[in-house]
């Protein structure tokens, strides 16, 4: 579970070599952050079935929010 944090500036890799503020798989929680101005995407999830609720994306030089093959 990410909670309440401010992820910004971020430069490194997601699972698909791009940058990402957050970057995530599997059934974790990602509630009530504030991500922004991070190279690549805001947030990437690969493989993800977990919650997103209440976060707050701006900034990022690619998509605020990239999914691939994941689920609600």
């Amino acid at each position: 579970m990410l909670d309440g944090f401010t992820i910004q500036h971020a430069t490194g890799a997601d699972n698909f070599g791009l940058g990402a503020g957050i970057s995530a798989s599997g059934s974790a929680q990602l509630l009530n952050n504030i991500v922004r101005d991070n190279s690549g995407q805001g947030i990437s999830l690969a493989g993800f079935s977990g919650v997103i609720s209440n976060n707050t994306i701006q900034g990022s030089s690619r998509v605020g929010l990239y999914l691939q093959s994941s689920s609600p």
